[in-house]
């Protein structure tokens, strides 16, 4: 059985609208964000240890 296109805009009315949704909170501080940096300073650290100069 169908619902004829009255029924069916009164029902819509009545329908309830989905709540919005909850607000985000930040992120916290990352601590590992400082390893990823663009001049990559930490890798070029642990390279220099890894592979020691040959004058030491």
């Amino acid at each position: 059985m169908r619902t004829t296109p009255k029924l069916r805009a009164y029902l819509r009315r009545l329908r309830r609208k989905a709540p919005p949704p909850p607000p985000k909170t930040p992120l916290p501080d990352n601590p590992y964000h400082r390893c990823f940096t663009a001049n990559r300073s930490f890798e070029e650290l642990a390279r220099a240890r890894k592979n020691p100069p040959a004058g030491r």
